[in-house]
Formats: C-alpha cells, structure tokens, sequence
C-alpha cells in the first residue's frame, strides 16, 4: 500500500515530530540538542521555512513550522539527513537515528495552532517522574528545560540566533 500524500502549499503551517529508531535515545548529550538546533536553524534558512516553536527530549521531537514555500518534505529530507550523517560521525555509528518517516500535521487554523504550541512545550513535563509533581514543580522544571522555546516565549532564556 502506498504512503499519503503530504499537503505542501505555501504559507503551511505543520506539527511535526518523529522518534528515535526502536524508540531508543537520540540525544544522548547537550552537544546532540544544540547540533540539532544548529541544523534545524540553517536549513530553516535555506529552505525558507520558521520555527514557530520546538522541543527535543531524549527519543524524539517536535516542530511547529511555517513553510513559505511548498517544500516541507524537502526542509525536513535535507534536515534530518545532516543531523543524522553528523551525529552518526561524532558517535561513531551508522544507520538510521530515526523510526520511519517523520509525521506532519497540518495545522489548519489559529486555535489549533495554539493546542500545538501548548503541546509541545508542556511536552517536557508530562513524564512519569513529573506526573503527580505539583503544578509549582512542573512550572519550575519547563522554565529550565533547555531544549525547547519555552524559555524564550517567556523571555526567560535567549532565542536561537535564527
């Protein structure tokens, strides 16, 4: 059976997300979050497309872009295939880092675009050790968390150069 299609168009907005190959760790350092920040940045760049917010955990991601352009799928081929060649070099593997083909939701109107962000940058807390923490704790631990936007939506923490 074939795969969908994805719906490119300009001016698209998307959740997107993928995990780590058999869910295992792809960011096992801070140097792995900020090479993928770095790249994400440069090829959001080149291919014209904003990061409206994100967040990185251990075994996967999520994005929530604007594409000026139809070219979703191509951002996200020449993304994660520079990620994953560098990262593969500096551990000193091979293969693939990521579980299949990365998900892309449309994100068709403002109200879902705020459930979006809300998602993803809530993302962080909602783990097993966090899950009967108290709201104050939860709100402590997503003001520190340094692998997403939240800090900088608030003005807590500086925006990616980008």
């Amino acid at each position: 059976m074939a795969r969908p299609l994805r719906i490119e168009y300009a001016g698209a907005y998307y959740h997107v997300m993928n995990r780590g190959n058999r869910r295992q760790a792809v960011f096992t350092a801070a140097t792995d979050y900020a090479l993928f920040l770095e790249r994400l940045g440069q090829f959001g760049t080149q291919f014209d497309v904003t990061v409206l917010c994100y967040c990185g955990l251990s075994n996967h991601f999520h994005l929530y872009l604007r594409t000026a352009q139809a070219n979703l799928s191509r951002f996200m081929q020449s993304f994660l295939t520079s990620f994953t060649i560098t990262l593969n070099r500096r551990h000193r593997s091979s293969g693939h880092v990521f579980q299949g083909r990365f998900r892309a939701h449309l994100v068709e109107n403002e109200a879902y675009g705020g459930e979006v962000s809300r998602y993803i940058h809530l993302n962080p807390v909602r783990t097993k050790a966090l899950r009967r923490a108290s709201v104050a704790v939860r709100r402590g631990a997503l003001r520190i968390y340094p692998w997403s936007s939240y800090g900088a939506c608030l003005g807590l923490s500086a925006a990616p150069p980008w």
